[in-house]
């Protein structure tokens, strides 16, 4: 056994044994650094609760969302023309430069007005610039039979109009004031040739031309939209409409007419058909996925409450929640078999 001084390499003394070769120095080692602890990060905060985004209308004019939804609450009506084909809906001239449709409640459609607001609360939710600004308001009996346009202005119109309408105390409706858009086309996407060749520009892998691209995004958001809020009527003919193109954007999709949307429940067979829609889409808009994931019953009550009371009935938003909660599963499936950038396609 070597002795200490073997160990750390003594002169040999007397005693040792003679050619014993001296053992290697020792060298110091610095004690070693401290490694450091990796930063602490702090997770994101959590986003904050879902609200609506401040927003233009597209098309000539970009009017701003809010400036609109004031005048429609605001602006004196001149004049009551009866416009609808298969419900009550009045086009409402204002004082001023706007025009809207007014949809009173009545008795075959008490829910038609309820429906229109309802789903421009949820759109507006869900960064949709294209649902059409539409407010409550309350128009007196007295001033719609004063104001009606004179090719209705007859005792037989205005007796039917007075027998359907359904007046709140026999002198006043409330309804549902829809802005007007001056100038909508129609390029026939409702069409079965126009509906399989958009469908094929939503299927992953598939090539869309530049110039479609806006439109084949407002045609994805309008598909998810309908069904979360459960508007089965879009394709029943002449509901499928465009701002027209101009210099500064793209024609853009018109999303109105909801005032079939949003019952408290939905038949079964108009639930999976309008599944069958979303089901057949592939591409999606990042914003609308990202909004849709954090659309919740609290977000709609506060987007959709006046004078402290929500307008729908418990039943029509927790359905309309589920629903978007379905889509936000399936966007989530997609992603996984296909990748993010092929499924979350638009802006």
């Amino acid at each position: 056994m070597l002795g200490l001084c073997g160990l750390l390499a003594c002169t040999p003394t007397e005693g040792e044994a003679p050619g014993r070769a001296p053992a290697p120095p020792v060298t110091a080692v610095a004690p070693a650094e401290p490694v450091p602890e990796p930063a602490a990060t702090e997770a994101p905060p959590p986003p904050g609760p879902l609200e609506a985004l401040p927003m233009t209308v597209p098309g000539a004019g970009h009017f701003d969302h809010d400036a609109l939804l004031e005048v429609l609450r605001e602006a004196r009506p001149i004049q009551f023309k009866p416009v609808g084909t298969s419900s009550v809906v009045f086009r409402m001239q204002m004082e001023g430069d706007h025009t809207a449709a007014f949809r009173p409640r009545t008795r075959r459609h008490r829910h038609g007005a309820d429906a229109e607001i309802g789903a421009y609360g949820i759109g507006r939710l869900l960064g949709l610039d294209n649902v059409l600004p539409t407010v409550r308001r309350t128009i007196p009996r007295r001033r719609i039979r004063e104001r009606l346009h004179p090719r209705y202005d007859d005792a037989q119109t205005w007796e039917d109009l007075e027998d359907e309408i359904q007046w709140s105390g026999g002198y006043e409706v409330p309804g549902a004031a829809i802005y007007w858009v001056p100038e909508m086309e129609d390029p026939e996407l409702d069409t079965p040739a126009a509906r399989a060749r958009w469908g094929e520009w939503l299927t992953v892998g598939a090539s869309i031309p530049s110039e479609s691209t806006t439109i084949a995004r407002d045609l994805s958001n309008m598909v998810v939209f309908d069904y979360v809020i459960g508007n089965w009527d879009r394709f029943s003919g002449g509901n499928l409409k465009v701002f027209p193109a101009n210099d500064e954007e793209s024609a853009r999709v018109v999303l109105r007419d909801h005032n079939a949307a949003l019952a408290p429940v939905l038949p079964d067979g108009i639930e999976e058909r309008l599944w069958a829609e979303v089901y057949g889409v592939q591409r999606f808009s990042r914003d609308l996925a990202d909004r849709l994931s954090r659309l919740d019953a609290a977000a709609v009550e506060r987007a959709l409450e006046e004078d402290g009371a929500p307008m729908l009935t418990q039943g029509s938003i927790d359905g309309a929640v589920e629903r978007a909660a379905r889509v936000t599963s399936y966007i989530g499936a997609l992603v996984d078999q296909h990748g993010p950038d092929e499924v979350l396609f638009f802006p």
